[in-house]
């Protein structure tokens, strides 16, 4: 029998749609320019020129939006339509204005506070864990909510993600560095692990690619009160399922793969004479 897995140790889920790397950021192009910025439909702040004079667009709309440029879905919501072939892996001046659309229908979705806390003018833009889990179902996503703190056993935490970026789903995450202070927390998006030590997780940070590289969560700098959501993927059946390649076969068949799948299955045999693969559903369907 074959193990099949969406995803291969070393390399990073978000960059599996088209060449190049996923940086995007809250507020200015890769130019340093904002025409048009990644916050150019979040609300004006005259006052901050830095940002483009708009607020920032929130960790957690950056984190949402980059994971469904990874799916390529949906076509439609109940916010916009959205051409993907027009969103960049990184955005510059000249650039169609779907990015940053999508980001702020996120924002939109995960009811997103706009540099406000209780009425108070704050430094960033911030939503709730389980509002952004809520908002992935305005896109016609799956998405569940798990706290540290009820996986606090053996290695179950960092299993249950890896079998979710083995299954080709990237996870978002959140994490505090100060449990107290609302501006030390942070989304952020773990789409792989490293083929070298499995405990090493990569770290899409939503910086425009600053610090973007492979980390140990218990010691990233947002290892506080860490929430995580899992099974973010499309709901949508009978069409090819968003592009999943499956490569490095060996041992058993690999379950908790998304619903729906209606694919190609791919396989490699290397040293060997002869060989077979077998594939079966969840309900024992070869």
């Amino acid at each position: 029998m074959c193990q099949i897995y969406a995803y291969e140790p070393g390399t990073n889920l978000l960059d599996s749609r088209r060449d190049g790397v996923v940086r995007w950021g809250q507020s200015v192009n890769h130019e340093n320019g904002c025409h048009p910025s990644y916050n150019y439909f979040c609300p004006g702040d005259l006052d901050d020129k830095d940002q483009c004079n708009y607020t920032l667009a929130g960790c957690a709309a950056v984190a949402m939006a980059q994971i469904m440029y990874k799916w390529g879905y949906p076509e439609k919501s109940k916010y916009n339509s959205y051409d993907w072939d027009k969103i960049p892996p990184v955005l510059t001046d000249g650039c169609s204005d779907d990015c940053p659309q999508l980001i702020r229908d996120c924002g939109e979705a995960c009811n997103m506070h706009y540099q406000t806390f209780a009425g108070i003018h704050i430094t960033g833009s911030w939503a709730i864990p389980s509002n952004v889990a809520k908002g992935f179902a305005d896109f016609d996503y799956g998405a569940y909510l798990h706290d540290l703190k009820d996986w606090r056993f053996g290695s179950a935490w960092a299993d249950l993600i890896r079998s979710e970026i083995d299954c080709g789903r990237p996870v978002l995450m959140h994490g505090q560095k100060n449990v107290i202070d609302i501006k030390d927390r942070h989304y952020f998006v773990i789409d792989g692990y490293s083929m070298y030590d499995n405990n090493l997780f990569h770290v899409n940070w939503g910086w425009n690619g600053g610090g973007n590289g492979y980390y140990d969560l218990q010691s990233c700098g947002y290892s506080n009160g860490q929430d995580i959501i899992v099974g973010i993927a499309p709901k949508h059946t009978g069409t090819p399922h968003a592009r999943i390649t499956y490569s490095k076969i060996t041992g058993l068949l690999t379950p908790k793969c998304p619903d729906g799948i209606n694919d190609r299955v791919r396989y490699m045999v290397d040293n060997a004479d002869s060989y077979e693969c077998h594939v079966y559903d969840r309900s024992g369907k070869k």
